[in-house]
Protein backbone atom coordinates (compact mmCIF):
# COMPACT_ATOMS: atom_id res chain seq x y z
CA UNK A 1 0.00 0.00 0.00
CA UNK A 2 0.96 3.65 -0.76
CA UNK A 3 2.45 5.74 2.04
CA UNK A 4 0.62 8.68 2.19
CA UNK A 5 2.18 12.16 2.10
CA UNK A 6 0.79 15.32 4.02
CA UNK A 7 1.54 19.31 3.67
CA UNK A 8 3.36 21.10 6.30
CA UNK A 9 -0.22 22.74 7.06
CA UNK A 10 -2.19 18.98 7.46
CA UNK A 11 1.20 18.25 9.51
CA UNK A 12 0.78 20.87 11.82
CA UNK A 13 -2.72 20.67 12.74
CA UNK A 14 -2.59 16.77 13.21
CA UNK A 15 0.14 17.53 15.81
CA UNK A 16 -0.92 20.65 17.49
CA UNK A 17 1.93 23.06 16.09
CA UNK A 18 1.65 26.03 13.75
CA UNK A 19 3.05 25.59 9.84
CA UNK A 20 5.73 27.63 10.86
CA UNK A 21 7.26 25.55 13.10
CA UNK A 22 6.98 22.59 10.85
CA UNK A 23 9.04 24.50 8.08
CA UNK A 24 11.20 26.02 10.99
CA UNK A 25 12.38 22.21 11.59
CA UNK A 26 12.33 21.24 7.89
CA UNK A 27 14.55 23.91 7.02
CA UNK A 28 16.95 22.78 10.23
CA UNK A 29 17.07 18.92 8.91
CA UNK A 30 15.27 17.86 11.88
CA UNK A 31 12.18 16.39 9.56
CA UNK A 32 12.56 14.44 6.74
CA UNK A 33 10.89 16.05 3.78
CA UNK A 34 10.15 15.25 0.21
CA UNK A 35 9.58 18.51 -2.65
CA UNK A 36 7.06 17.74 -5.09
CA UNK A 37 8.03 18.63 -8.65
CA UNK A 38 6.17 22.26 -8.02
CA UNK A 39 8.68 23.15 -5.15
CA UNK A 40 5.92 21.86 -2.09
CA UNK A 41 6.96 20.32 0.94
CA UNK A 42 5.45 17.60 1.93
CA UNK A 43 5.91 15.01 4.43
CA UNK A 44 5.31 11.27 4.34
CA UNK A 45 2.98 9.74 7.16
CA UNK A 46 6.04 7.40 8.24
CA UNK A 47 7.82 10.45 9.09
CA UNK A 48 4.53 12.03 11.05
CA UNK A 49 4.76 9.24 13.23
CA UNK A 50 8.35 9.22 13.76
CA UNK A 51 7.71 13.08 14.89
CA UNK A 52 5.21 12.11 17.15
CA UNK A 53 6.53 9.73 19.12
CA UNK A 54 10.16 12.03 19.28
CA UNK A 55 7.54 14.55 20.73
CA UNK A 56 6.15 12.49 22.90
CA UNK A 57 2.05 13.39 21.44
CA UNK A 58 0.01 10.46 20.66
CA UNK A 59 -0.39 9.21 17.12
CA UNK A 60 -2.99 11.23 15.64
CA UNK A 61 -5.79 9.06 14.68
CA UNK A 62 -5.87 9.82 10.96
CA UNK A 63 -2.70 7.37 11.10
CA UNK A 64 -3.97 4.76 12.97
CA UNK A 65 -2.23 1.08 12.98
CA UNK A 66 -4.48 -1.43 11.33
CA UNK A 67 -4.42 -4.31 13.69
CA UNK A 68 -6.04 -7.35 14.53
CA UNK A 69 -7.19 -7.05 18.59
CA UNK A 70 -9.24 -8.79 20.77
CA UNK A 71 -10.31 -6.30 24.13
CA UNK A 72 -11.51 -7.43 26.91
CA UNK A 73 -13.31 -4.70 29.35
CA UNK A 74 -12.02 -6.85 32.23
CA UNK A 75 -8.38 -7.20 31.26
CA UNK A 76 -5.72 -6.20 33.48
CA UNK A 77 -2.90 -7.51 31.13
CA UNK A 78 -2.07 -6.90 26.84
CA UNK A 79 -0.59 -8.95 25.04
CA UNK A 80 1.20 -8.02 21.60
CA UNK A 81 2.03 -10.90 19.31
CA UNK A 82 4.22 -10.39 16.29
CA UNK A 83 5.30 -12.71 13.34
CA UNK A 84 5.00 -13.47 10.07
CA UNK A 85 3.19 -16.73 10.24
CA UNK A 86 -0.46 -16.31 10.14
CA UNK A 87 -1.36 -19.52 11.14
CA UNK A 88 0.65 -19.70 14.40
CA UNK A 89 -0.54 -16.15 14.94
CA UNK A 90 -4.07 -17.68 15.10
CA UNK A 91 -2.64 -20.54 17.32
CA UNK A 92 -1.21 -18.12 19.79
CA UNK A 93 -4.46 -15.93 19.86
CA UNK A 94 -6.42 -19.22 20.30
CA UNK A 95 -4.97 -20.18 22.88
CA UNK A 96 -5.17 -16.68 24.59
CA UNK A 97 -8.65 -16.63 23.86
CA UNK A 98 -9.15 -19.96 25.75
CA UNK A 99 -7.31 -17.82 29.17
CA UNK A 100 -10.12 -15.23 28.95
CA UNK A 101 -11.93 -16.07 32.09
CA UNK A 102 -8.99 -16.62 34.85
CA UNK A 103 -6.39 -14.38 32.68
CA UNK A 104 -8.29 -11.45 31.00
CA UNK A 105 -6.35 -10.19 28.17
CA UNK A 106 -6.27 -7.65 25.37
CA UNK A 107 -4.27 -9.27 22.50
CA UNK A 108 -3.03 -7.52 20.09
CA UNK A 109 -1.67 -9.27 16.48
CA UNK A 110 0.63 -7.87 13.59
CA UNK A 111 2.72 -8.87 11.14
CA UNK A 112 4.84 -6.10 10.52
CA UNK A 113 7.98 -5.11 12.83
CA UNK A 114 7.45 -1.36 12.20
CA UNK A 115 3.81 -1.80 13.56
CA UNK A 116 4.55 -3.75 16.39
CA UNK A 117 6.97 -0.77 17.59
CA UNK A 118 4.37 1.82 17.19
CA UNK A 119 1.48 -0.80 18.46
CA UNK A 120 3.76 -1.13 21.57
CA UNK A 121 4.06 2.65 22.67
CA UNK A 122 0.26 2.89 21.94
CA UNK A 123 -0.75 -0.22 23.79
CA UNK A 124 2.10 -0.67 26.46
CA UNK A 125 1.74 -4.29 26.52
CA UNK A 126 2.78 -6.71 29.57
CA UNK A 127 4.41 -9.33 26.86
CA UNK A 128 5.48 -9.22 23.64
CA UNK A 129 5.94 -12.32 21.70
CA UNK A 130 8.18 -11.64 18.62
CA UNK A 131 9.24 -13.73 15.90
CA UNK A 132 13.19 -13.44 15.62
CA UNK A 133 13.08 -13.53 11.34
CA UNK A 134 11.15 -10.50 10.65
CA UNK A 135 11.69 -9.32 7.68
CA UNK A 136 11.04 -6.19 7.64
CA UNK A 137 12.75 -5.15 11.33
CA UNK A 138 16.01 -5.53 12.87
CA UNK A 139 14.82 -7.80 15.77
CA UNK A 140 17.35 -6.39 18.05
CA UNK A 141 17.10 -2.91 17.56
CA UNK A 142 13.51 -3.32 18.29
CA UNK A 143 13.75 -5.61 21.60
CA UNK A 144 16.38 -2.64 22.51
CA UNK A 145 13.86 0.36 21.70
CA UNK A 146 11.29 -1.07 24.07
CA UNK A 147 13.23 -1.79 26.69
CA UNK A 148 15.30 1.30 26.81
CA UNK A 149 11.90 3.41 26.62
CA UNK A 150 10.49 3.71 30.35
CA UNK A 151 7.17 3.80 29.70
CA UNK A 152 7.22 0.05 27.85
CA UNK A 153 10.65 -1.35 29.45
CA UNK A 154 8.51 -3.49 31.94
CA UNK A 155 7.37 -5.30 29.02
CA UNK A 156 8.47 -9.02 28.54
CA UNK A 157 9.70 -10.22 25.31
CA UNK A 158 9.81 -13.57 24.12
CA UNK A 159 11.77 -14.22 21.00
CA UNK A 160 10.98 -17.06 18.97
CA UNK A 161 12.89 -18.09 16.73
CA UNK A 162 13.46 -21.66 14.73
CA UNK A 163 17.23 -21.72 14.92
CA UNK A 164 18.81 -23.00 17.94
CA UNK A 165 18.32 -21.24 20.72
CA UNK A 166 21.64 -21.64 22.46
CA UNK A 167 23.36 -20.23 19.31
CA UNK A 168 21.37 -17.12 19.03
CA UNK A 169 21.51 -16.11 22.83
CA UNK A 170 25.67 -16.33 22.02
CA UNK A 171 25.18 -14.43 18.75
CA UNK A 172 23.02 -11.44 20.49
CA UNK A 173 22.87 -9.42 23.24
CA UNK A 174 19.44 -9.36 24.69
CA UNK A 175 18.07 -6.52 27.56
CA UNK A 176 16.81 -8.94 30.76
CA UNK A 177 13.40 -8.57 30.08
CA UNK A 178 14.16 -10.57 26.74
CA UNK A 179 14.03 -14.40 26.21
CA UNK A 180 14.41 -16.61 23.24
CA UNK A 181 12.58 -19.07 22.69
CA UNK A 182 12.37 -21.64 19.93
CA UNK A 183 8.92 -22.13 17.83
CA UNK A 184 6.29 -22.68 19.02
CA UNK A 185 6.91 -21.07 22.57
CA UNK A 186 5.05 -23.39 24.95
CA UNK A 187 1.85 -21.93 26.48
CA UNK A 188 2.54 -22.71 29.72
CA UNK A 189 5.46 -20.29 29.90
CA UNK A 190 3.26 -17.66 28.28
CA UNK A 191 1.07 -18.21 31.04
CA UNK A 192 3.12 -18.42 33.96
CA UNK A 193 4.65 -14.97 32.38
CA UNK A 194 1.16 -13.28 32.43
CA UNK A 195 0.27 -15.18 35.52
CA UNK A 196 3.50 -13.39 37.32
CA UNK A 197 2.26 -9.89 35.76
CA UNK A 198 -1.02 -10.02 38.00
CA UNK A 199 0.71 -11.32 40.96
Amino acid sequence: MEKRLFTTTQIAKLLGVTARTIQLWANQGLINVVKTLGGHRRISEDEVIRLAEKLGKPIPQELAIPSKSTLNSHAELTVLLVDKDSELLRLYESQLLQWQEGLPTNIHVTDNGFDALILTGRYKPNLIIVDWEMDDMNVAHLVDAISKNKETKHAKIIIVTTQDKSALGKEVTLPVSAMIEEKPVSFALIKRLLEKQTA
